[in-house]
């Protein structure tokens, strides 16, 4: 387990020595007529679902159970593999449990009374799972993720192909609807499968693997999306079996089953495609060269897909990654697909409650995993939800105030829950508080709750229906609210920790601003409110600070502690901004002007300088470092996120305030 604890974390009293609808496939007996879907408008964000194929440039597949289903229709085809060019590699596929139970992708082979070719076809489609799995697993790659598909096999990791005899009227790919509805009438319409089908037809060209597939519009993420909720068919002509083919088509009709691509990407074609080749789910599908095709990645990346990693397909995307699919449905996310190898893994140490992992500080992260994980008889279930590779930590809350726990970063869809009681006992957790998809996390998970100081506290993570993979585990202030700071950018915890314990003013019109540089009168009020507001026995007099100045209160309360004086002429200079010299300065005036640090040797910090002993101070405590050329640059203008950074730190650092009364203010300073 990789752990990674922050030395950023949390303030809560005073420095007291200072104080001074979507679209499906299920069908029915008999083709259904577009007039018989719903009424609805194409999706416009998360929340909505379209259940009108054509307002979304698709036709109507099949309705089962009253849910319309879409399809993107019959498409032009992959020709076959040119000799001497790269096919894709064929290296096995991953088996899941017993190879049945919960999401799976079925092969069928579809055929007329009067013709059954399984036994010998049947291995080339095995080869062509294969291939789909290293295509899947190879595009994931490209994030730094892996995907592996969920097979439907027998309990010896054999692939099974349902055998399924329909009327001939039902299989070419001109009658998509009749063959759903064949399939659904022999019982093949779970929820937990998706149907990849090879239909025997004697029409098709034997020089194109052509296929046709179904698809929902449903942008939202989450177990809610109807492609990761119902049934999906993808049909192949039975000639993308023959040895000049690879899998690349199937690959792409089963992307489209799990919600590729979805409208309003930011490269999506009318009918569900993309315009950023290559990539294996681009190209002009509106049938009369209107759409706009764009060269972006090469010819090599045709056999994967998401070019841009911006539409579709991101595996491991970072806690915070921005762009389209980070409110939106992304198929990596697919229960159909699989974040780790199947190989056996060995339990994680923490897989057990009276093993729990310990956590430190009032703020950290972790990255870990939970593959090989399971449950502990009596184990409960976080949400309520089935989970079943679940890990326990523990964390006793160094302080009183509000805290959050979540798992933004992880690569599978997580339930968190936070309990308190003792290790030694499933029957006596109390439940704290829990969390499955989260309002701003998506699939990921997120618990909040005002923490006891010296209380520990038990913290379970399990991947949703038994997903196993990266996890990811953050703790600290929760979350700012600022419009203008992003998931797990370089500086949130120390933002959130600012905004939580109400050190720092949000910019006019609600956001942080977190690249604006900050003047001298706001980092004066800064560190008067990091000292719980105390009272100064006189009121300042600066030549340009009036009497009703807002921040006259933390100046007087800053210059009676000696963190500030005036210019030689007198005055203040409240709108000039704090460079990292005098920011030094005020710091470790602040820490009881400690001495002694070494010397950190900026190449443009003489070590007879006014501001040295407070520079080599900082830099000894880590709150500074040098620039590449080894300056320091002590005149340079400071911004919002980095005095957020710097202070949060010293709030952190035990170390830092070694001089203050001999001791750390225990208050302050959260030990890790």
């Amino acid at each position: 387990m990789a752990h990674r604890t922050r030395r950023r974390t949390a303030l809560v009293a005073a420095l007291t020595a200072l104080a001074l609808g979507p679209v499906a496939v299920l069908g029915v007996a008999a083709p259904v007529p577009a007039s018989a879907s719903a009424p609805a408008s194409a999706p416009t964000g998360p929340a909505e679902a379209s259940t009108d194929c054509a307002a979304v440039g698709l036709e109507v597949a099949a309705v089962v159970d009253g849910t319309v289903l879409c399809t993107t229709g019959p498409e032009p085809g992959d020709p076959a593999v040119e000799a001497g060019a790269v096919a894709e590699a064929s290296s096995g596929i991953q088996c899941y449990g017993d190879g049945a139970s919960g999401a799976r992708v079925q092969l069928v082979y579809a055929h007329p009374p009067s013709l059954n070719r399984l036994a010998s076809l049947e291995p080339a489609m095995r080869t062509r799972a294969a291939q789909m799995e290293s295509i899947f697993d190879a595009s994931a790659a490209q994030t730094g993720g892996r995907r592996h598909i969920r097979w439907a096999t027998d309990p010896n990791c054999n692939l099974q192909v349902l055998d399924v005899t329909v009327d001939g009227s039902a299989l070419p790919s001109t009658n998509f609807t009749a063959l759903i509805n064949a399939l659904v009438a022999k019982g093949h319409s779970d929820p937990d499968r998706k149907y990849v089908i090879w239909a025997e037809t004697a029409n098709a060209n034997p020089s194109l693997c052509s296929g046709l597939a179904t698809l929902w519009y449903d942008t939202r993420t989450g177990e809610e999306n109807w492609n990761d909720a119902k049934t999906g068919y993808a049909r192949l002509d039975e000639t993308c079996v023959r040895s000049v083919f690879d899998g690349r088509t199937e690959a792409h009709e089963l992307m489209h089953t799990i919600g590729g691509v979805q409208p309003g990407a930011p490269n999506a074609t009318p009918a569900g495609h993309c315009r950023d080749e290559a990539d294996r789910m681009c190209y002009d599908d509106d049938g009369a060269g209107g759409v706009s095709m764009r060269s972006v990645c090469s010819s090599a990346n045709e056999l994967r897909f998401d070019c841009g990693h911006d539409d579709y397909f991101y595996a491991n995307a970072p806690c915070g990654a921005g762009g389209w699919l980070a409110s939106r449905w992304n198929s990596a996310d697919s229960r159909w697909l699989e974040a780790v190898a199947a190989s056996a893994a060995p339990a994680p140490a923490n897989d057990r409650l009276g093993a729990a992992a310990s956590l430190t500080g009032y703020s950290g992260s972790l990255g870990t995993t939970n593959a090989g994980a399971g449950l502990e008889a009596g184990e409960p279930s976080p949400t309520g939800k089935p989970g079943g590779r679940s890990l326990w930590f523990r964390w006793t809350a160094p302080v009183s105030g509000p805290v959050a726990f979540d798992t933004c970063g992880s690569d599978v869809d997580t339930l968190l829950a936070v309990s308190t009681g003792t290790t030694g006992s499933m029957t006596g957790l109390a439940p704290v508080g829990a969390s499955d998809d989260d309002s701003l996390l998506g699939r990921q998970s997120r618990v909040t709750f005002t923490a006891q100081a010296g209380t520990t506290y038990l913290v379970q993570v399990d991947g949703k229906g038994g997903e196993q993979g990266p996890l990811a585990l953050r703790w600290g202030a929760p979350h700012h609210g600022y419009p203008d700071v992003a998931l797990g950018a370089w500086y949130e915890a120390a933002v959130n920790w600012m905004a939580r314990f109400d050190l720092i003013d949000p910019r006019p019109g609600g956001g942080f601003g977190p690249k604006t540089k900050m003047t001298r009168r706001e980092v004066v009020n800064v560190l008067w409110r990091l000292a719980d507001r105390p009272s100064a026995r006189s009121t300042a007099t600066f030549a340009d600070v009036p009497a009703t100045a807002w921040y006259l209160p933390a100046l007087s309360w800053a210059v009676e502690a000696g963190l500030v004086k005036p210019y030689p002429d007198g005055t203040f200079h409240p709108g000039a901004t704090v460079k990292r010299g005098h920011l030094a300065d005020m710091l470790w005036r602040l820490a009881g002007t400690p001495a002694g640090s070494p010397t950190s040797g900026f190449a443009d910090v003489a070590p007879t300088h006014k501001l040295a002993p407070a520079i080599d101070w900082a830099a000894a405590e880590g709150l500074v470092s040098p620039y590449p050329d080894g300056t320091f640059r002590r005149k340079k203008a400071l911004t919002r996120q980095q005095i957020s950074v710097i202070l949060f730190d010293l709030a952190s650092s035990p170390d830092a305030w070694a001089e203050y009364g001999g001791a750390p203010p225990s208050a302050v300073v959260f030990p890790h």
